[in-house]
């Protein structure tokens, strides 16, 4: 008898796609720029440590939780997106690279994922830089607005 088993099993696609309709009411994913992300750390530069692209945030006291510098309460800097929402229900490009934020308990509570967005269809390529960000692609922090805000996930992988 075999140790070893085999199964059949689904490759992941390279594609992800935006849950909300804004014709249903609904507000699109957020889209974040790399910009965004390096201001947001160095803003709150003393109270994250950065390895690669992970971010660790140990604090435990007012404006140094996970919670507080995520959100920009207690004095922190909260992470804001600048790119525009993405409104329309299409496919996003997954361009491989993940930003994972947590604290000293779970280090993968917040992740973004490097996406590229859709382009006009007669532009031939996304030449322009706001093509390309990162979106929610985990929320694992139960406290972290509920269903609600900036910090939700609005795509799926397809």
């Amino acid at each position: 008898m075999t140790s070893v088993r085999t199964a059949f099993a689904q490759n992941l696609t390279r594609s992800f796609v935006v849950t909300q309709d804004s014709n249903q009411g609904e507000q699109g994913a957020y889209f974040y720029s790399d910009s965004d992300v390096d201001t947001w750390y160095a803003a709150n530069e003393g109270k994250i440590v950065k390895s690669g692209s992970i971010y660790i945030i140990p604090g435990t006291t007012s404006g140094s939780t996970f919670y507080d510098v995520l959100t920009g309460n207690g004095g922190a800097t909260q992470l804001n997106h600048s790119l525009s929402i993405l409104e329309q229900r299409k496919t996003l490009r997954d361009m491989g690279k993940d930003i994972i934020i947590g604290n000293s308990i779970e280090s993968r509570l917040f992740v973004l994922r490097r996406v590229q967005k859709y382009i006009p269809y007669a532009s031939g390529g996304a030449t322009d830089p706001d093509y390309t960000g990162y979106v929610v692609v985990e929320n694992n922090a139960e406290d972290l607005f509920g269903n609600i805000g900036r910090y939700t996930v609005r795509v799926a992988r397809i």
